[in-house]
């Protein structure tokens, strides 16, 4: 069963995907925070495969979070798909990127882009078939 930890501090936002993904990937287990630090929390206690990250939060944003996870060793391995409410953001592609994301995507997409992305880095986690390194943008 895939563990699927979403990170946004908008409530609505988490319930939303929440409900869009179980629907998407039958059998997936569904984690949320509604903070970078307790986002961090739950990734460090739970075996997670993939992480939904929104980058627009206040106190500490989706960059640190991200530049957080992938510089522990106990997280860096996790891939984060990191969300957007504006549809095309050059520089925060770029520094997400930078920051070891997986994917950026931005939210307004998330239903038609969504399960193939979080389904590629569960399986990217459990060793199924992607390539290594493979890195994708919405």
């Amino acid at each position: 069963m895939s563990i699927i930890l979403v990170i946004d501090d908008k409530q609505d936002n988490l319930l939303s995907i929440s409900s869009l993904l179980k629907n998407l990937i039958p059998g997936c287990r569904m984690l949320t925070a509604q903070s970078g630090p307790e986002g961090i929390e739950k990734a460090k206690a739970e075996p997670v495969d993939t992480i939904l990250l929104d980058i627009h939060m206040p106190g500490m944003d989706g960059f640190e979070v991200c530049k957080i996870l992938k510089s522990d060793e106990a997280t860096k391995h996790i891939p984060i798909i990191m969300l957007t409410a504006v549809r095309r953001e050059t520089e925060s592609l770029v520094k997400g990127l930078e920051l070891g994301a997986d994917a950026f995507l931005p939210s307004l997409l998330i239903s038609q882009n969504l399960r193939p992305r979080s389904g590629q880095c569960c399986a990217s986690k459990s060793g199924r078939s992607v390539a290594p390194g493979k890195r994708f943008a919405g």
